[in-house]
């Protein structure tokens, strides 16, 4: 069982790989302006960015992502990511707040891998799509608490219509913020904005200022049980 649906993003020209080991190609999609690096799988995030910097309008994603086009040329490339639409306090795409684990793995058919995020964390993360798409457990079974869904990876992450990473920051607030209000008292604001109707939360690790387009693009968005983060900004 699979939500979403499958979007082609066209080459603009590769890299050759001569000029980087680590990259494959460089796509360009004409719809969000958005320019993807293909990474080869054996380069993990933490070293992304001796390979290239992360900058405004470039997305960067794994070697796995990377499929060739039927009946096209050598330049023809094409990217295929799966789109999950978001429910808050209901789930993300098939995946369901409140379910246990097994119920999770059994509609989620992509490679799994098991992490524990944090020391204290009493459940394993199972992470989907290379590590894009992370559901996080509480209570003795245990069910699904939390569902996180990263930027840079083979996902889109929709919520009312709304494409969270496709579209800057400032736009994505003004968006959700029509419907919905985020929380002015968070001491993370600016980087983080948390609307508690919905137990969402949309992250970014910088702030984008005169010098430097960081942070001008969500890197997450999460969604939790009722109670998931209002019991956490009280």
């Amino acid at each position: 069982m699979n939500s979403g649906a499958d979007r082609h993003v066209q080459i603009a020209q590769p890299i050759p790989e001569g000029d980087s080991p680590a990259v494959i190609d460089v796509l360009a999609d004409d719809e969000t302006h958005q320019r993807i690096v293909i990474l080869r799988d054996n380069y993990v995030k933490d070293r992304i960015a001796d390979v290239v910097k992360p900058r405004a309008g470039l997305t960067l994603a794994y070697g796995s992502l990377w499929r060739p086009q039927p009946n096209a040329g050598t330049l023809a490339r094409r990217i295929t990511c799966m789109r999950f639409d978001i429910t808050p306090l209901v789930g993300v795409g098939p995946v369901l707040l409140g379910v246990r684990r097994a119920d999770v793995r059994n509609v989620m058919s992509e490679p799994l891998r098991e992490f524990f995020k944090g020391t204290g964390a009493r459940h394993a993360t199972d992470a989907f799509h290379n590590s894009a798409f992370q559901v996080h457990y509480s209570g003795d079974l245990p069910i699904v608490e939390f569902i996180e869904l990263c930027r840079g990876g083979e996902i889109e992450a929709c919520f009312d219509g709304i494409d969270l990473f496709a579209l800057d920051a400032t736009t994505v607030v003004a968006r959700v913020t029509e419907q919905h209000a985020f929380d002015e008292r968070d001491p993370e604001l600016g980087y983080a904005y948390v609307f508690p109707d919905l137990e969402l939360a949309l992250w970014r690790p910088h702030i984008p200022d005169d010098e430097s387009d960081d942070g001008r693009f969500f890197s997450t968005v999460g969604i939790g049980r009722r109670g998931y983060f209002t019991k956490h900004h009280d």
